[in-house]
This record gives structure tokens, sequence and C-alpha cells, in this order.
């Protein structure tokens, strides 16, 4: 499946899962998804398969922009500690390995 079809629908699927959320932002976290699927999987174009795992992502990524996510606070001296956060979480690559190609 094309790419562009595939992004759309992980919009789609992204803003019935988030009706709340800035759509300019979603659409941006599905297009990463994406991104990061196809450099993972080393391919131009994915199966309708990843799409589940896509939406995953690019809803993971949309909520780490909105919770900041902070570990830390200290107040003597005003420290704050952020987790830190992978951009590909074990989970997602084993879904994905299926996908993978490998290039010599």
């Amino acid at each position: 499946m094309s790419s562009m079809h595939l992004e759309e629908q992980i919009v789609e699927k992204m803003q019935a899962l988030r009706q709340e959320a800035e759509q300019t932002a979603l659409a941006f976290a599905a297009k990463r998804s994406l991104e990061m699927a196809l450099a993972y999987c080393n391919k131009k174009e994915l199966p309708d398969d990843v799409l589940s795992v896509c939406v995953e992502m690019g809803l993971q990524i949309y909520d780490n922009w909105q919770d900041e996510q902070i570990q830390k606070i200290q107040t003597g001296n005003v420290a704050v500690t952020f987790a830190e956060k992978t951009e590909l979480q074990q989970t997602w690559k084993e879904e994905l390995q299926r996908f993978r190609e490998v290039h010599w």
C-alpha cells in the first residue's frame, strides 16, 4: 500500500482515538510514526498490517509531547529532570521485525 494512503489511515484512526487533540500535532505524529516504521523496516512502502503499530507509535509520540513526563523536581536550586524517552520501544521493534528487510 502506498505510504500516503497508509499515512491518511493512521491520521484518521488517531483522530478517532484523540478527538480533542490538535489536528496538526496528530498529523505530524502520524507522519513521524510512519517514517520511523519505514526506516526500521528498510522499505519504501509497508503493508496494511503495520497500520495498528503506526497508530500506537503515533499516539505515543503525541502523548509524550502533551505530557512532558517529569521524573523528578528538586526545589533547592530548582532542578527538573525529565524521564528519558525512546522513540522505538521494544514492543514496536518486535511487531515490526516481521516486516523488516535486511540490506547488505
